[in-house]
């Protein structure tokens, strides 16, 4: 494997992560999350627990696993930081989401089970714990089926597309977001610059490698997903001017 070899595989693993560090900061910087949709947070930590999964029933390219696999730890660090900014605004401001104080810090079992179960707070919990324990469920319930259903095509089929439907999917809470708010303020134009440089390239570098079709439909609709996202930012950005 030569050099140039090792250089794109590094880009291609770690180039849909390192969107995400210039949005990080910047909601850090300006201590609240409220341009961006944790939605998109809770998409690829499904999308890409499913994608691991996929895998171990169909062996495709290595350099897809290891970029789910440190997605995951990515987007964790995302929803922790945007959890901890909300539970930071509830100790100023009072209480948070059904009176309660949001914390990123572990709670009695019957809270967390309260929050996970109401479906109007759903992936909108006061505390970190509740995210955990949802993802862990969800793995554990496919990690299952996966053990029992591994070597059934159809399963794992289905597994391949029920991950990259996830996945194009992904920008569409935050295209949601901004429809309803009318603004992209707090949302950083190189995170969804990136969002489609990159992919625009895994397109391409699907059709190259011959990927499974689940993954090449995915890459066209998280393109024109981008491409709305981006007209957004542009007209909102344009009306906020004006007013």
């Amino acid at each position: 494997m030569s050099i140039l070899s090792y250089i794109s595989t590094a880009v291609f693993v770690f180039a849909p992560i390192a969107a995400y560090v210039p949005q990080y900061f910047d909601i850090k910087k300006r201590g609240n999350s409220d341009g961006f949709s944790p939605k998109v947070c809770l998409i690829l930590l499904l999308c890409n627990i499913l994608r691991i999964y996929f895998w171990m029933g169909r062996h495709f390219d290595t350099d897809l696993l290891w970029q789910s696999v440190f997605m995951i730890v990515a987007q964790f660090i995302m929803l922790h930081l945007c959890v901890s900014l909300r539970g930071r605004e509830v100790l100023v401001g009072g209480t948070g989401p059904g009176g309660r104080r949001a914390s990123v810090g572990p709670r009695g079992a019957t809270a967390w089970w309260t929050d996970l179960t109401r479906a109007e707070k759903f992936w909108n919990w006061t505390d970190f714990s509740t995210y955990i324990t949802f993802i862990a469920l969800f793995t554990a319930a496919w990690g299952l089926l996966t053990f029992m259903f591994v070597y059934n095509a159809f399963y794992v089929e289905l597994l391949g597309t029920l991950s990259l439907t996830l996945e194009a999917m992904l920008g569409v809470p935050q295209a949601y977001k901004n429809f309803k708010s009318k603004s992209t303020e707090g949302l950083s134009l190189i995170l969804i610059g990136i969002w489609f440089l990159g992919d625009g390239f895994k397109t391409v570098y699907f059709l190259i490698k011959g990927a499974p079709t689940q993954f090449l439909m995915c890459g066209i609709v998280q393109l024109v997903v981008d491409s709305i996202i981006l007209v957004q930012m542009s007209m909102y950005r344009k009306i906020s001017r004006l007013i």
